[in-house]
């Protein structure tokens, strides 16, 4: 990698948002007609998502997990009246549980496998401090064990079950619902159970078949991904718990990333990061990427991550149906700084891995009425920060070249990024998910593949239900 021509290290300043790398590529790195042929691919991608066109493209179906962020967008509410619709049924909902009706509501179960359970649960995970609200439990494995302890711990009565199943028929998702029906009859009236059960699917019909009244069902657009689901009505959870402004601010900060490419993608952070994936992995077999949020209520990022890029571009056949060479997904890991700097960070320092990274931290990492221990809370954000940078510039320049002993030399010359936001609330962590989401894909976009189905998760369940 010594070859590369790189930029210097502030790249981008966005609103509450720095971006540092001394990585990225310059004009150099790409010749020209590379550089052409990725950027009218992308074009064509964005131009086909904001025109409703039919870009899931195996499924013959749009992709509109984007329109939920232009909810406060007046102009844009005739074009999408269902999608929007459904949020305001959600926002409705969440007010109607949080009425007198529900009063007794101590905790809420939440049901989802994949998108219906990542999403809702990194926003939860996220802010979970700042609720005042009942206790959320997420539920998505099957292990009987995931579910049975915490119901043991709870009585049906103050118990609100939240179901998300876009298709109603995800195996898990039912076979825990079954469970927990069966525990409500156990003790309690069939009325209750369907009293106290909420679900959101793109099958409403399903769900009253199921027993539940339409005023318990919330309708999530058959167009909208289950991995890009996070924007959508599915987050009833969240609504409840932080309220409707919270997750429209939520909302725009993703929007904020919308306008970005809307005026000049381009230029954008998103873009900008995705060719710097793409060259890595086509010219330097770098098929690794690290995530490493230097904040704990962001430990469920890599996850996430690992979801919408695994699962949207873990693909080797294009539009074309020919296969491809350049895999246009890389293998996401990750785990919250400083903890990572004791397990892994070793090896990404001396051993011969080869790997691109994100560093994200923040400015402020605490709110004010959390900070109980006073100067030692505030040095301790202060740590976390300069961590973060201090890692930047490990990985940037080794260590000093004046030592000798070659077991203590760290080479540096490392591709990693540094994020550095103001702090983490609804509307910076709506950026973060955003640029992510964009730079997946416009990684998709360069291989002309379909980052909107997942037909290799679909082999196991058929698999499955032949045993």
């Amino acid at each position: 990698m010594n070859n590369l021509k790189l930029k210097p290290d502030l790249v981008q300043s966005l609103d509450r948002l720095n971006f540092y790398s001394f990585s990225l590529l310059s004009n150099e790195n790409l010749n020209n007609d590379e550089r052409l042929s990725l950027f009218s691919k992308a074009n064509t991608f964005v131009t086909s998502l904001f025109n409703n066109s039919k870009i899931n493209f195996t499924e013959n179906k749009s992709a509109l997990h984007f329109v939920p962020r232009f909810y406060c967008d007046k102009d844009k509410s005739s074009k999408y009246v269902n999608i929007f619709s459904d949020l305001d049924n959600m926002f409705k909902t969440a007010d109607y549980i949080n009425s007198t009706k529900y009063s007794n509501i101590t905790d809420i179960i939440h049901l989802g496998s994949g998108g219906s359970n990542l999403g809702p649960k990194l926003i939860y995970n996220s802010f979970s401090h700042l609720s005042n609200g009942p206790n959320v439990h997420f539920i998505s494995n099957l292990d009987p064990l995931s579910l049975n302890k915490k119901i043991l711990k709870l009585n049906p009565t103050n118990t609100l079950v939240i179901c998300v199943s876009k298709s109603f028929s995800t195996y898990e998702t039912q076979q825990n619902l079954k469970k927990i029906r069966a525990w409500f009859l156990k003790s309690r009236s069939e009325e209750l159970f369907y009293k106290n059960l909420f679900f959101i699917t793109s099958f409403p019909e399903k769900a009253i078949k199921y027993g539940l009244s339409s005023s318990n069902i919330i309708k999530l657009d058959k167009s909208i991904g289950g991995r890009f689901s996070i924007w959508s009505s599915s987050n009833l959870v969240n609504t409840i718990i932080f309220g409707k402004e919270f997750f429209t601010n939520f909302l725009n900060g993703g929007k904020s990333i919308d306008d970005l490419i809307v005026n000049n993608f381009e230029k954008s952070l998103p873009y900008i990061l995705a060719l710097k994936s793409f060259y890595f992995r086509k010219y330097h077999s770098v098929n690794n990427h690290i995530v490493i949020p230097y904040s704990d209520q962001l430990s469920l990022l890599p996850s996430y991550l690992q979801q919408l890029v695994m699962e949207s571009n873990g693909k080797s056949v294009n539009s074309f149906n020919e296969n491809i060479s350049n895999s246009p997904c890389s293998f996401i890991f990750g785990e919250v700084g400083t903890d990572a700097q004791h397990s892994f960070f070793q090896a990404l320092h001396q051993s011969t891995l080869s790997f691109t990274a994100d560093l994200i931290c923040f400015s402020h990492n605490l709110n004010s009425e959390f900070c109980i221990f006073d100067d030692y809370d505030k040095n301790n954000s202060r740590d976390l920060q300069n961590f973060a940078i201090s890692q930047y510039f490990a990985f940037k320049n080794g260590s000093d070249k004046s030592i000798e002993n070659v077991h203590q030399h760290v080479k540096g010359n490392k591709p990693v990024d540094l994020f550095m936001f103001n702090t983490l609330n609804e509307y910076t962590l709506g950026q973060l998910l955003c640029i992510y989401e964009y730079k997946t894909l416009f990684e998709a976009s360069f291989s002309d593949i379909n980052p909107f189905d997942q037909y290799g998760v679909e082999l196991g369940k058929q698999i499955f239900k032949k045993l």
